[in-house]
């Protein structure tokens, strides 16, 4: 008994690592999400943190001081999809909301 409770716990151990280096990597659905407008633009994650993406740019146009991970489990998976962002007034009561 005590040897299958020492290798439960390697094994909860070991999965508790693998999902912390998995939530903090890149989410690259964030960086190009489904049937995008020339001109739209999208808030995502890159490199674990709040950013603001372009249709017409490769990277991010704007990196936020605002960790995926301070976030809420259905902020973070809506991130992870982009939530589109059709004008500045949309995106100003994003980041208040997400407490930039």
């Amino acid at each position: 008994m005590e040897g299958l409770l020492r290798k439960t716990a390697v094994a909860v151990c070991i999965l508790a690592l693998l999902a912390g280096i998995w939530l903090d990597r890149p989410a690259e659905a964030a960086k190009t999400p489904v049937a995008v407008t020339e001109s739209e633009q999208w808030l995502g994650i890159w490199e674990g943190r709040l950013a603001l993406f372009s249709s017409s740019e490769p990277d991010p146009l704007e990196v936020y001081d605002i960790w995926l991970a301070s976030l809420p489990p259905q902020e973070q998976q809506r991130l992870a999809a982009g939530i589109t962002v059709p004008d500045k007034k949309t995106l100003t009561a994003l980041l208040t909301d997400y407490g930039s």
